[in-house]
């Protein structure tokens, strides 16, 4: 299940000394559920907490292409290198 979250807060549990990650999430019936089986489960969870990015469409990933191909075809080489090279230089 991956989800995207906001707002995540981080305290101390003096007790145990560890520290607990609360996060809020909206989430439809069907994950709610999964979330709750999961919980309920009693075995470890890998849990995962990165920086969000909205990718590509497909779309946009489409004409991407069509535009290294286009490159390609004016300064010559292959799409594929203009695709690298764009990359290499945004970094």
């Amino acid at each position: 299940m991956k989800l995207t979250c906001t707002d995540p807060r981080l305290t101390r549990d003096e007790i145990n000394n560890n520290y607990i990650v609360s996060v809020s999430a909206w989430l439809n019936n069907l994950e709610k559920q999964k979330l709750y089986e999961l919980s309920k489960s009693g075995k470890a969870l890998d849990v995962e907490i990165k920086v969000h990015r909205n990718r590509r469409s497909l779309e946009a990933n489409g004409y991407l292409w069509i535009l290294c191909q286009k490159l390609s075809e004016k300064i010559g080489g292959t799409k594929e290198d203009i695709y690298k090279e764009a990359v290499r230089k945004a970094g």
